[in-house]
């Protein structure tokens, strides 16, 4: 038997957390939903059981969700060991982004088909980024930094040349691709070339239908993104030629691995935030017209 994954609703107006609670346990069997009510309440519920999700509201009597973020922030990372969704009013969007580092939001008023998305979202697809190690001599600099980066969770694969990363990148999609720019067998540009142009060839192949592209449809699909770090360990500049040729980002000397890692961290939460703009200015189209209709009660407005 499988078991459930546990999300946890901490949310003060009780129908709206019910009907919640039957929508997403219908929507998917293997989800459980445990309520509370105020921000004490919840917490006690965050103690009591290991959850996979958190929907908290910001304004929740005895303790508000900032608080409780905080609380449950409160480590090396700075960040809950689970995905956090916050239902938030749009006056209170400011305060949200100054405070608050959380995995996704919904703005009220909703419309529940948004929060059930991004509940499939949240538990669906929050592993950690695959990431592709080349360089030719796979020297130290290479092993350190996957070191490094395992140690936070990420999977890490080294290679030396294009013909292992192409075998390699057909099952094991490339979030992030670190390679060294200098080359013995091969200049670097040529080389990040052959990188990028294979990158492109394999989210064009699920725009075909033949069954020699079924595998290649299913793991590189075309809104895939793949980033390219490049480092040049011999201390040339080489910034010049590798954003010409469109890498996302130049390192130079690689001196400390530690480099790598905030560089990755760096760029997903940035991704992460133009996401949640992109998802408030969305929310903000006059989707939610119907709220100044006469004679709809509030309760509509969720459109269960």
């Amino acid at each position: 038997m499988v078991d459930k994954k546990l999300i946890l609703i901490i949310e003060d107006e009780v129908d709206l957390s019910k009907m919640l609670k039957l929508r997403i346990e219908a929507m998917n069997p293997g989800y459980e939903v445990d309520l509370a009510f105020d921000g004490e309440e919840g917490m006690k519920a965050l103690c009591a059981r290991k959850i996979d999700l958190l929907i908290l509201d910001i304004n929740l009597p005895k303790k508000n969700g900032i608080e409780i973020y905080k609380e449950i922030a409160d480590n090396k990372e700075n960040k809950p060991p689970f995905p956090v969704l916050v239902f938030t009013a749009r006056k209170e969007l400011e305060t949200f982004f100054e405070q608050m580092d959380v995995d996704g939001f919904v703005s009220k008023p909703f419309d529940a088909g948004d929060l059930l998305k991004e509940v499939e979202r949240l538990l669906c697809g929050r592993d950690k980024p695959t990431i592709f190690i080349i360089d030719e001599e796979s020297k130290s600099v290479a092993s350190g930094t996957r070191d490094v980066l395992k140690k936070k969770g990420y999977s890490v694969l080294i290679m030396n040349d294009y013909n292992t990363f192409k075998k390699m990148a057909v099952s094991h999609m490339p979030d992030f691709i670190i390679m060294e720019y200098e080359r013995k067998n091969e200049g670097g540009d040529g080389f990040i070339d052959e990188v990028k142009n294979f990158i492109i060839k394999m989210q064009k192949l699920n725009k075909k239908s033949d069954s020699s592209t079924v595998l290649a449809s299913k793991v590189w699909p075309s809104t895939h993104r793949t980033r390219i770090i490049v480092y040049a360990d011999s201390g040339a500049d080489k910034r010049q030629e590798a954003e010409k040729l469109g890498v996302d980002w130049y390192i130079g000397k690689l001196e400390n691995p530690l480099e790598i890692l905030n560089v990755i961290k760096s760029v997903l939460k940035k991704e992460e935030k133009e996401r949640q703009e992109k998802s408030v200015k969305d929310q903000m189209k006059g989707q939610y017209t119907e709220r100044n209709k006469p004679g709809i009660d509030d309760f509509n407005f969720f459109k269960f």
